[in-house]
């Protein structure tokens, strides 16, 4: 009797535990907008991380002869008791080609329990000067389980500008005689300094020419540069004696290939030599301030003396050579001052 009693004991509560299954089977998560561990309400948003990016606007991404890594992210409002997926789907359209021109993350993953996902775009490199290309990602599909975002693109438009180029220019006519600065041996170098003293143009501008043309890469890094003069040599200017003495401020012009975005400027007055310079102990070992070249989030600023001459936007990292070892070739033809 004890053990049929036992029997039909163990057969109900078996019965019970598997009708307290039934009904609690809900609670388990059917990877759908009505399971009931969702708790976000559908909201969350898109934005860039990588500076510049925008969101149902056009970003201008620069190739710039290397490849860009391009960071987004997807936030949710709630985090989630599971994993999310946000499906992101290339629109019709573009001129850009996937895969040549560019690669994406087919998904955005938000892990469990955390409050946002993010995602990668990478702009490639090619050897072509092209004109801009465009493709435009749209994050979400009305199949997304456990999220639902606003319309929500990124839109891309890949140009394609390359290196800035600076001419320094001193050629100035002297005064009662029919020649120029860079008709006789009156030599000027161009260096691009770091705020640790470091050339990072390498012999670019430290060359016999008159003027002297300087090409700073597309990919310098975030930094604060300064343009500095040497007159390495006057060309026997200042014991010449020209009366009255004269000024030579240097003229520089800048431009940026594939790009409108160009001008040019002065050296401030008060930062200019005149023609007696070279009568000063030491002038060919001197360096004297030019302008500022400011480098942040990919924006380039030029600037004099804290005054802002021009900004526009390029790309980021590069490499750094050293002020010295130079290895300048002089030249043996210019025109004697005197002979």
């Amino acid at each position: 009797m004890i053990i049929m009693k036992n029997k039909k004991f163990n057969i109900v509560a078996l019965t019970l535990l598997a009708g307290s299954m039934l009904f609690t089977s809900c609670n388990s998560d059917d990877a759908t907008d009505d399971s009931t561990r969702v708790v976000n309400n559908g909201a969350a948003t898109v934005s860039g991380v990588t500076p510049g990016i925008q969101v149902n606007t056009p970003s201008e991404v620069n190739e710039g002869g290397y490849d860009r890594e391009i960071t987004y992210k997807v936030t949710l409002a709630t985090p989630q008791a599971i994993d999310t997926y946000v499906t992101v789907s290339l629109l019709p359209g573009g001129t850009a080609t996937k895969g040549v021109d560019y690669t994406f993350d087919p998904v955005v993953y938000i892990p469990a329990f955390a409050s946002f996902g993010t995602a990668k775009v990478n702009i490639l490199k090619d050897a072509i000067v092209e004109p801009m290309e465009t493709f435009t990602l749209k994050l979400g599909s009305e199949f997304d389980a456990n999220i639902k975002l606003p319309d929500s693109k990124l839109i891309f438009n890949i140009t394609d500008k390359g290196n800035y180029s600076f001419t320094f220019d001193w050629g100035l006519t002297i005064p009662g005689f029919g020649l120029t600065l860079c008709d006789i041996d009156y030599d000027v170098d161009i260096f691009l300094v770091n705020s640790a003293g470091a050339n990072v143009i390498g012999n670019d501008g430290a060359t016999i020419d008159c003027p002297e043309v300087v090409t700073v890469p597309a990919n310098l890094k975030d930094g604060v540069y300064t343009f500095m003069a040497n007159f390495y040599d006057d060309g026997g200017l200042a014991s010449a004696g020209v009366t009255p003495a004269f000024n030579i401020p240097i003229t520089v012009n800048y431009s940026r290939a594939n790009s409108s975005f160009a001008g040019t400027f002065v050296q401030d007055a008060a930062d200019a030599i005149n023609s007696d310079f070279g009568n000063v102990a030491g002038y060919n070992t001197q360096m004297k301030y030019l302008a500022t070249l400011t480098v942040a989030n990919g924006v380039f600023t030029i600037s004099k003396n804290g005054t802002t001459v021009a900004s526009g936007r390029y790309a980021t990292t590069s490499a750094i050579s050293n002020i010295g070892n130079l290895n300048k070739v002089r030249n043996t033809n210019r025109v004697p001052f005197f002979n």
